[in-house]
This record gives C-alpha cells, sequence and structure tokens, in this order.
C-alpha cells in the first residue's frame, strides 16, 4: 500500500475515532441529564400521589386535592417532556459511536498493517457509512452534554493510561 494512501486512510480513521469519541461521550452526558430530569419529576410525583391517597381518607381531605393536582401537574411533564425515553434514546445513541471508536481504533492501530489497499479503502469507507448513520438516527445531543463532553475529553478522561504513556 502506497504511503500517501495509508496515510489518508489512517487520517480519515482518526477523524472518524476522534467524532466517535466526542459524540458518544455527549450522548452518554445528554442521557445522565435526561435521566436526572426524570427522577426529577418521578420521585415527587410519587411522594404527592401516596400522601393524597393518604390524606384522601384523612378528616381534612382538602389537601388530598391539592395534593392530587400536584401530582397531575408532575404527571403532565413527565408525560410531556418524555425524559426516560429521550435518556434511553441518548444511551443507545452512545453506545453506537463508543462501539463504532473503539472498531475503528482497532482496524487503524491493528488490522490496517496486514490488509491489501482496497480492502482498507472499502473498510474505511464502511466505517464513514456507519458514522453517517449513526448521525441521522441520533438524537440532537443539547449544547450543555456537548460542552461536558469536550471538557471531559479535553482534560484526558477519554484517554487510556497505555495512551497517555503510563
Amino acid at each position: 500500500m502506497t504511503d500517501d494512501v495509508l496515510n489518508n486512510i489512517y487520517k480519515e480513521c482518526s477523524r472518524i475515532e476522534e467524532d466517535s469519541t466526542h459524540s458518544g461521550k455527549a450522548h452518554h452526558n445528554a442521557a445522565s441529564i435526561w435521566s436526572s430530569v426524570h427522577y426529577t419529576l418521578g420521585v415527587p410525583m410519587t411522594v404527592l400521589a401516596a400522601w393524597a391517597g393518604v390524606d384522601a381518607f384523612s378528616d381534612t381531605p382538602v389537601w388530598a386535592g391539592y395534593l392530587a393536582l400536584g401530582t397531575a401537574t408532575l404527571a403532565a411533564l413527565q408525560t410531556f417532556l418524555g425524559a426516560s425515553d429521550k435518556a434511553a434514546k441518548h444511551t443507545n445513541a452512545g453506545r453506537g459511536y463508543i462501539s463504532l471508536k473503539n472498531q475503528v481504533r482497532f482496524f487503524k492501530d491493528i488490522e490496517i498493517s496486514v490488509m491489501e489497499k482496497n480492502e482498507a479503502i472499502k473498510k474505511t469507507h464502511d466505517f464513514t457509512k456507519d458514522r453517517d448513520e449513526l448521525n441521522n438516527i441520533s438524537p440532537a445531543i443539547p449544547y450543555p452534554a456537548f460542552w461536558l463532553a469536550r471538557k471531559s475529553i479535553d482534560t484526558g478522561c477519554a484517554q487510556y493510561r497505555i495512551d497517555k504513556g503510563e
């Protein structure tokens, strides 16, 4: 394989690996944010519902109505935001990107050295298509999740000790 082709394949794989690292981390951050929203609404909703149920059988059931209104408000927010569903979608997207990152890293660091040029080009093209497909099916990443991912990666959080020279 010529040095120019090998160099270009290596650079493209490095881009895909970097994109996948950032996207995977950002999706996992988004999942964590949406999961927190889900519990922030769900726990008080459960407590209020139980309290309303108990209060309905008391001597002053008026509070049960207020508690039921609070429960209904939190339930409506939970349904409207769909935090649990969004968390699951971001988790799945994050897993897809991390899987792609791992496959590309293994390819560029190990497999490519024993491949024919056309086979390496095809495999690189397949990785590019996989990344494009993940980009198309993944939910949009909220800016705070992306910002946290970039900050975390820039401080070396996504690097293995072996890659840091340790």
